[in-house]
């Protein structure tokens, strides 16, 4: 079984992302998985971004349904990609909440020293750690959560060689 992290699904879905060639090159006839919940984190991304923090919401918002409509369409089959999404359940949401506040590293530091929590990567290392599958990945706190428990992760490069 094979995972991959928000960047993995960013390079899948942009083809201008400096992740997309390695991306395609390596996971190609695979089958790999995603979260529900990763598919959300990019969406708020997506629109985030392309409507320039909120500037332009009908740019922000055509950029996300252009996404929709590639999962829809799935043209990643096109790439020679099986995408296959994970759906969570409240109790994994739960048990996240768990894992979270027993690893104490779901931390990332902002501005103005202020400090956020990586909700999407604790429910990504939760069901990594049950399925114990190959996770792809460039998240800091993944792969320190990864090493920690013995899983095994490729780090996703920014062009593949």
């Amino acid at each position: 079984m094979i995972l991959i992290d928000t960047t993995g699904l960013w390079g899948l879905v942009f083809e201008n992302s400096k992740f997309h060639k390695f991306i395609i090159k390596t996971l190609s006839n695979k089958t790999i998985y995603v979260l529900d919940v990763q598919i959300e984190e990019l969406f708020r991304i997506v629109y985030r971004a392309f409507s320039h923090k909120g500037e332009n919401p009908t740019q922000g918002l055509r950029k996300v349904l252009e996404i929709v409509e590639f999962l829809e369409m799935r043209e990643f089959k096109r790439k020679g990609i099986n995408l296959k999404i994970m759906e969570t359940t409240i109790k994994d949401h739960f048990s996240a909440m768990r894992l979270a506040e027993q690893e104490n590293i779901f931390w990332r530091k902002g501005p103005k020293d202020t400090v956020w929590f990586e909700y999407v990567d604790a429910v990504i290392a939760l069901k990594w750690m049950e399925s114990r599958a190959l996770l792809y990945t460039r998240d800091e706190i993944l792969i320190k959560f990864g090493t920690a428990h013995n899983l095994p992760y490729e780090i996703i490069k920014e062009a593949f060689t």
